[in-house]
């Protein structure tokens, strides 16, 4: 047995087992992001309907109830220990900012904020029901706007008061 042979044979098993190593340690890394961005995604849509009785309440000259600022507060800061998690997602920081920041003039300004980064993250999550469930906010923001009692029956049959 040529000793060449054997160096050789052993260099690539050593290279192919680091290689296979690797690329493994990558692939992990990238499933393990997509479902932080998947968990990110889906609790952002329930911070952005806790927002929306904020959102709401605001605009009609009144203050969301205790609870449901609780909620709200609450929900964000289970995104941020997500968010912890996921170094690597891109809407991190402008979700974060969203979140917590205190320049925006009203709440609807940080509900556009908030409903930006759900676009961007639907488009890499899930664009068909991102596209959906946009339709459906759409059309709940219009009732609120044209007939705020009907819409407050409707939204208190399904969620309660």
């Amino acid at each position: 047995m040529d000793w060449s042979n054997l160096l050789s044979g052993a260099f690539g098993a050593i290279v192919g087992a680091w290689a296979a190593i690797f690329f493994q340690r990558r692939h992990d890394q990238k499933k393990a992001l997509e479902q932080a961005r998947f968990n990110v995604y889906m609790m952002l849509l329930d911070l952005w309907q806790r927002h929306f009785r904020i959102t709401s309440a605001e605009v009609h000259g009144e203050q969301a109830s205790d609870q449901v600022r609780l909620e709200f507060d609450r929900q964000r800061w289970r995104i941020a220990d997500e968010l912890r998690k996921a170094d690597d997602l891109e809407e991190g920081e402008p979700l974060l900012r969203a979140m917590f920041s205190l320049a925006f003039k009203s709440e609807k300004d940080r509900a556009d904020a908030l409903d930006k980064v759900i676009k961007q993250l639907s488009e890499r999550v899930n664009p068909r029901y991102g596209r959906v469930i946009r339709e459906i906010s759409e059309e709940n923001q219009k009732l609120m706007a044209t007939d705020f009692e009907k819409y407050r029956r409707r939204d208190d049959k399904v969620r309660g008061p």
